[in-house]
């Protein structure tokens, strides 16, 4: 039988990436100089994106009237958020985004010293951080920024990111005072004291931030009612007010938004301070948010490979040429992942699920090859109302999490591989029940196991992972790390877990060296690969049938089973492949395998293969050991391998008039009285009947009615205002 390699799932996160967990920490609070508004915007509950994946997270004291009351912390982009427990409400929610650090000498005992920073919020007051370790406060001030008294500011990871994606520039709408909203290309000086663009009238602007006298977020400041079709807008919206007028800006969506609104208050606070000695200085971002406007920020997939078991979502038995999912286009999908021949994906923003391809054993929790969005009651659970976050597929099984942490499962359970306590087939979406008290943030499927990842880091497991017939676990058991982690990629019956230090740990089978230990025997336990790439991190993880290729600055390592000299070789250990060839004036950002095929992908979009191709990745090409690349003119973000498959993630754009030659809905000809019709949405083509609708698209810079297919109409008309 022809497996199918690594746990396919590829996700495109535009958030900020999880960092280090907050080791035990203390804050000593100056209660002479607090003020109530530290809880200004304090919500009750934890917001789901910062449960699920915050910055840092860790338990904390504050003394309050000389008693120590201990909270549990989680700190996202510049807020701090204080709960009593780790699962209790929020009590108070702190913005750091102006906030600053200094080391202080202490008399309090002298193992504190080194330990104890003063915490300075402009315009709220001034507090005492106690970290365990002089480690520990290196970490909390990198997190929230320093400043010292001659002003040079040191802003946190978060801030850093956003200055330089400012400085970099992007294209926001404008309102004035005439006219509708148009755009400009904002950009943020060097030296951070000035924002600028150019008018069509007035030339090249520039707006001094030491005149600036207010960044106010949303529409009650500026001109932004001149505009009642605006009001939608008002979540990434925001006024710079100064002394003679407003710029009254519109992002193109909430990430940019969090940039521009964070960046500029900090800006103004820092600057305020420092009116004369400001120097701001950046150190080494590690935050990653997307800056595409309008339709470019969306993304859509290109599937190809064989398709007979309609795992292409096309109807296409075999494709050697990407092809566009049209039942997916304009849905802004977020997560896909690929199984043996069926797939699922997750919708951005709805947490919709849709699954497609095989429909044996109950894998796509219904009955239809074609793409399908998961509805209905299933075990007495209305899957209209589970917003989704995560999805894996196994060969034949489906694992989901929703944004409460809750995991799913359907499909076969022949190798306890559902996790619910029997080997019975599951043909409906159905809780793991044993993992409801958890906080799941991904999941992850080999062949015939599952393994789910705890916000705090824990690994459960079940089902069969040495080999097809080893040890099964019908119910999830804890799995032993010494440290947290963040990641696992499966093979068939192997797995590699990422901590977050950056070390690997492998297990399962290594009958081929696909384990990295210098062997090929079986592992029932994580081992850890110690001292294999020094000092470097790893930056990505694929996993074939027998396999493992990791990509470790900038360079692929392989190991297992590999073609090399013309012939399949086992390498236990890894091994540097050349890759100069395709690295010239480029470089590989990620990886991926399946089976004994691997794919890699640059920095400039292009994809590359290799291996075992099965002529069906690249036509006529059965094996090869040299790279080739597949024809692909897009803005490509991301590739995943499938058992004889593959997707690309590109951003959304029009399509070509040649790349259709049917509907995309309807499925007609066009024809001379046929005429084809762009949706302004998700750029599709579309005949007259299937696009007569027309929609306001604010987000794509479009103020007034513009063209929309049907499906983009219903999406804009039924989504929450």
């Amino acid at each position: 039988r022809r497996v199918h390699g690594e746990n396919r799932t590829f996700e495109m996160n535009r958030s900020v990436s999880t960092a280090n967990v907050v080791p035990s920490l203390s804050l000593l609070r100056n209660t002479s100089s607090m003020s109530s508004t530290l809880s200004m915007r304090t919500p009750r509950v934890l917001p789901q994106d910062v449960r699920a994946k915050p910055t840092k997270a860790g338990r904390l004291s504050r003394k309050e009237n000389d008693k120590w009351v201990e909270y549990y912390v989680f700190l996202k982009h510049s807020d701090l958020y204080l709960l009593d427990d780790e699962n209790g409400q929020v009590k108070e929610m702190i913005d750091l985004s102006g906030a600053h650090c200094e080391i202080q000498n202490t008399s309090e005992s002298p193992e504190l010293a080194g330990c104890v920073v003063s915490l300075v919020i402009p315009g709220v007051g001034t507090h005492l951080i106690k970290a365990e370790t002089t480690t520990d406060t290196t970490e909390w001030i990198q997190l929230i920024g320093s400043s010292d008294v001659k002003g040079k500011v040191v802003p946190n990871p978060f801030i850093c990111s956003a200055i330089r994606q400012m400085q970099s520039g992007s294209r926001l709408r404008k309102v004035g005072n005439k006219g509708d909203p148009h755009f400009i290309e904002l950009k943020l000086s060097l030296d951070g004291r000035q924002i600028e663009w150019d008018s069509r009238k007035k030339g090249h602007v520039t707006l001094v931030l030491s005149d600036v006298i207010e960044v106010a977020r949303g529409q009650s400041k500026g001109k932004f009612s001149r505009f009642k079709n605006l009001q939608q807008l008002e979540s990434t919206s925001l006024a710079v007010v100064y002394s003679t007028d407003s710029l009254d800006l519109i992002c193109n969506d909430k990430n940019e938004f969090n940039v521009w609104a964070q960046g500029l208050e900090f800006l103004h606070r820092s600057i305020k301070q420092f009116p004369e000695t400001f120097h701001l200085e950046l150190g080494n971002a590690s935050v990653q948010e997307s800056r595409q406007s309008g339709m470019e920020a969306h993304n859509d997939l290109y599937m190809w490979g064989r398709g007979d078991k309609g795992q292409l979502g096309v109807k296409a038995k075999l494709s050697y040429k990407p092809l566009v999912m049209s039942t997916l286009m304009g849905k802004d999908v977020v997560q896909i992942a690929l199984g043996k021949d069926h797939c699922a994906a997750v919708i951005r923003d709805t947490g919709e699920l849709y699954t497609w391809g095989c429909d044996k054993n109950g894998r796509l929790a219904h009955n239809d090859v074609e793409p399908k969005q998961l509805r209905g009651i299933s075990h007495g659970v209305s899957i209209n109302a589970i917003k989704f976050v995560g999805v894996a597929a196994g060969d034949f099984h489906t694992v989901a999490v929703d944004e409460e942490g809750v995991v799913y499962s359907w499909g076969m359970g022949y190798h306890g591989q559902l996790g619910h306590g029997s080997e019975a087939t599951e043909p409906f979406v159905r809780v793991v029940e044993s993992l409801k008290n958890e906080q799941i943030i991904s999941v992850s499927c080999s062949s015939t196991s599952s393994f789910a990842i705890t916000r705090s880091g824990s690994v459960y497991h079940w089902g069969t992972l040495e080999t097809a017939e080893g040890t099964r676990h019908q119910l999830p058991i804890l799995l032993d790390f010494p440290e947290r982690i963040v990641q696992i990629t499966c093979g068939d019956f192997h797995a590699v877990a990422t901590s977050e230090s950056g070390s690997l740990y492998s297990w399962g089978s290594g009958s081929f060296g696909q384990l990295g230990h210098g062997n090929t025997e079986n592992l029932d336990h994580p081992q850890k690969l110690d001292g294999v790439f020094g000092e470097n991190h790893v930056d990505d993880i694929g996993c074939g049938a027998a396999h493992t290729v990791a990509l470790v600055g900038g360079s692929v390592f392989v190991w297992g089973l590999v073609l090399q000299g013309g012939a399949h070789k086992i390498q236990s250990s890894p091994m540097r492949r050349d890759m100069s060839s395709i690295c010239k004036d480029d470089s590989i950002i990620s990886v991926s395998c399946a089976a004994m095929l691997t794919a890699v992908l640059t920095e400039a979009g292009r994809i590359f293969v290799w291996g075992v191709l099965g002529d069906a990745i690249v036509e006529q090409v059965e094996e090869t050991e040299t790279p080739i690349q597949i024809p692909f003119e897009k803005t490509v973000r991301g590739v995943l391998c499938g058992g004889n498959h593959m997707v690309a993630f590109v951003a959304r754009q029009w399509m070509a008039d040649d790349e259709v030659k049917l509907c995309m809905a309807c499925g007609s000809d066009f024809k001379t009285f046929v005429r084809r019709h762009h949706c302004r949405r998700c750029g599709g083509i579309f005949c007259g009947s299937c696009s007569s609708k027309t929609s306001l698209l604010p987000d794509y810079g479009h103020m007034k009615h513009v063209r929309v297919c049907d499906s983009c109409y219903e999406f804009l008309t039924s989504r929450p205002k």
